[in-house]
């Protein structure tokens, strides 16, 4: 059976990644799945209700950033310690785009600091976070191992750890 993995950030990308896997599902059997990768989307009240609802509605599986979020709270590790895991991340799962590449193409990390985040943070809390989201992609596709993954919206930086995990593959 095929296994299909639909990649989405703000609301209105997982209201519709849901209807188009949904579609695919009736019309051909499929394992589908949806990783959310907004911060909004578990930040607040309205979105984790309207995230809830689209998972009830379409009895399809949603991952989430929600714990590499909670992680930027706790003890950050030392920027070594970080960029050593990275390394590590990059050379175990072949990864051929440059980590600064990845990092820099997310609107959180370069051009301002937005929610979740608000205040500046320093370079060791975004490669901490960036790493968490490197790490939670990287435990998704080892948990559903999909066959098919697609995207719809704005260009970021899970969508592009995803680009380069699907080359990697």
């Amino acid at each position: 059976m095929t296994k299909i993995l639909g990649i989405s950030f703000e609301t209105i990308d997982t209201k519709i990644v849901a209807a188009s896997l949904a579609q695919l599902k009736n019309s051909t059997p499929c394992e589908t799945s949806i990783f959310a990768g907004d911060p909004y989307q578990v930040n607040y009240t309205s979105a984790l209700q309207d995230l809830e609802r689209i998972k009830n509605q379409y009895k399809i599986p949603i991952f989430t950033i929600k714990e590499c979020l909670e992680k930027q709270y706790q003890e950050i590790e030392k920027i070594d310690v970080i960029k050593s895991k990275l390394s590590k991340w990059v050379k175990k799962n072949k990864i051929d785009t440059l980590t600064s590449d990845l990092f820099s193409s997310d609107h959180i990390f370069s051009y301002y600091e937005r929610s979740p985040y608000y205040n500046v943070m320093s370079e060791n809390e975004k490669l901490s976070i960036f790493l968490s989201f490197c790490e939670r992609t990287t435990a998704i596709f080892e948990e559903k191992d999909p066959d098919l993954v697609f995207c719809i919206g704005k260009n970021y930086v899970i969508k592009n750890i995803v680009a380069a995990i699907c080359k990697s593959r």
